[in-house]
């Protein structure tokens, strides 16, 4: 079978169909998304982060009031319910097929704040969406995933080495020093990082 993108008005046209996130950290719907920052927690002081870079210096990352901070527990594809709102990332074929490697599910806080839709990723041949289950994904038989979101619709071949996690909030206090993080952080007027999002992946 194979799967693809299509527009209602142009059920013959394939779009590019696929979410955060390759990458953990999504796009924030409010304004262009901040490149996430990898690191490894040295420390945490009240509101303020002390991040280990690649390249060995650590600088402060002060984090919101409304930050999110969000673990990636490991999951599968039987777990996805309608209802819940996620994103996939996928590669499309040369016949225009889509093929999940990382499926991510949201939390409410998360999807509330996430772009919705679909566009093309920086790396050529994948594309990401952001969807709600309800009314993306109308069921899962076997490993394709069947999505909707508003007047598109898609099928997404799942192959079994497909990665798939939950999203699950936590506090800043979970955090602890020697956890790989990824976050989300812009430059403000005061010269400190401040972030809005902070992810990890969870054991």
């Amino acid at each position: 079978m194979r799967s693809g993108l299509y527009r209602p008005a142009q059920l013959v046209g394939r779009i590019v169909f696929a979410v955060l996130l390759a990458a953990p950290l999504l796009a924030l719907s409010a304004q262009a998304a901040p490149s996430p920052i990898d690191g490894v927690v040295a420390s945490i002081e009240g509101s303020t982060l002390m991040l280990t870079g690649a390249n060995g210096e650590t600088s402060p990352v002060l984090i919101q009031p409304d930050a999110l901070i969000l673990g990636r527990k490991p999951s599968t594809l039987a777990t996805i319910k309608p209802g819940e709102a996620m994103g996939v990332t996928a590669t499309r074929g040369s016949d225009g097929s889509l093929t999940a490697t990382v499926i991510n599910v949201f939390t409410p806080e998360l999807w509330n704040r996430v772009r919705k839709g679909q566009w093309d990723m920086a790396t050529p041949g994948q594309v990401m969406t952001n969807a709600e289950v309800d009314r993306m994904v109308d069921k899962v038989e076997g490993h394709t995933l069947y999505m909707k979101y508003e007047m598109l619709d898609a099928a997404i071949t799942v192959p079994d080495g497909a990665e798939v996690w939950r999203m699950v909030p936590l506090m800043l206090s979970d955090i602890k020093p020697g956890a790989k993080v990824s976050v989300r952080a812009s430059p403000s007027t005061d010269g400190n990082l401040h972030a809005a999002m902070i992810s990890y992946n969870l054991p």
